[in-house]
């Protein structure tokens, strides 16, 4: 099996309902009742996930029906969160109660496979979050979480390249606009850990650039994909395809500079090439269909991805499709 498991950096042990918020009974104690539910039973499969991962047991069978059944339980939990967004709005402190809200919002972090219903929910958690209606960090890692699912910058640094461990060969923050006043914004989002201490909890350095160091590194990067994307664009006319796979995964890195067409291709080069990041191939495709890149429609129908749609069809018949579905509707408005 072929995977690309998404997590939140925050995982927190079982938690209980509540049926009073600020002296007040909830309005929606039902509603609570099952998304504590749901939030233990994400917390549950993906904690099992990591130890294994970790233990390096991939590829056992363990391994593989637990990440079968995170995935299920995901796009479940996906469905359920969007029936009650779309009935009751945005679970606040008044509706379900401040634990309820919080385990919403989780569950909303870990729908990486629908950034079109993550970005839905943005707008809300900020009326609630004017309202003093939720925990003003769950906006901040809901609005970094939509802002990398498109390629674009991320604004309080809580989106990196490692979660606990698990990528930490590339372990740094993924690029953050107007960086030297990072930590400004975290502060004002009200998210504990100093920056540099959440980055030593990644298992990877970091320091607060100054801003003309801020300036400097933003230049770096910008250049990095430049100089990536027109060797990756170079091997791809040579017909080089796993050359030109691994130029464009670094190229890709450069989130901010990079253009939707960069997504289709990289996943192009990396289906010729038979590269072994399968389901990183087709998350770049849900990027572009994201951004709303003209031409996804054609991917389904194009040889050339054919070995991505075979290999992880799972992904490409209930996500992939699904996002391409909702780009043309947003599209077409």
């Amino acid at each position: 099996m072929l995977y690309l498991v998404m997590f939140c950096i925050i995982c927190c042990s079982t938690i209980s309902c509540q049926t009073r918020w600020n002296g007040k009974k909830i309005q929606l104690p039902k509603i609570s009742k099952e998304i504590i539910k749901l939030r233990n039973t994400d917390q549950k499969y993906r904690m099992k996930w990591i130890k294994l991962n970790s233990a390096g047991q991939q590829g056992t069978e363990e391994f593989e029906d637990i990440t079968t059944e995170l995935i299920a339980i995901d796009r479940s939990n996906t469905e359920r969160m969007q029936e009650i967004v779309d009935t009751h709005g945005w679970p606040t402190y008044e509706k379900v109660g401040e634990a309820a809200s919080n385990a919403a919002w989780l569950l909303v972090q870990h729908a990486d496979r629908n950034p079109f219903f993550q970005e839905k929910c943005l707008p809300l958690l900020r009326e609630a979050l004017d309202e003093n209606q939720i925990n003003p960090s769950n906006y901040a890692y809901l609005y970094d979480r939509v802002q990398i699912a498109k390629g674009e910058k991320q604004r309080y640094a809580t989106q990196s390249t490692t979660n606990h461990n698990i990528n930490a060969t590339t372990a740094t923050f993924q690029p953050i606009e107007d960086e030297a006043n990072v930590q400004k914004r975290r502060d004002a989002m009200h998210i504990e850990q100093h920056v540099e201490h959440y980055a030593l909890s990644l298992n990877f350095d970091y320091r607060v650039p100054s801003k003309q160091e801020a300036i400097e590194r933003a230049s770096a990067i910008k250049a990095s994909y430049k100089l990536n994307i027109s060797k990756a664009k170079e091997a791809m006319n040579n017909g080089n395809y796993a050359e030109a796979s691994s130029s464009y995964i670094k190229a890709l890195y450069a989130d901010g500079y990079t253009q939707s067409k960069d997504y289709v291709e990289a996943a192009r080069a990396m289906s010729l090439s038979k590269h072994k990041e399968v389901g990183l191939a087709t998350f770049y495709l849900l990027r572009a269909a994201f951004r709303g890149y003209d031409s996804i429609s054609v991917v389904d129908a194009h040889s050339d991805f054919d070995y991505l749609k075979e290999e992880n069809r799972d992904f490409w018949e209930n996500d992939l499709m699904k996002a391409i579905e909702l780009s043309k509707k947003t599209n077409s408005l």
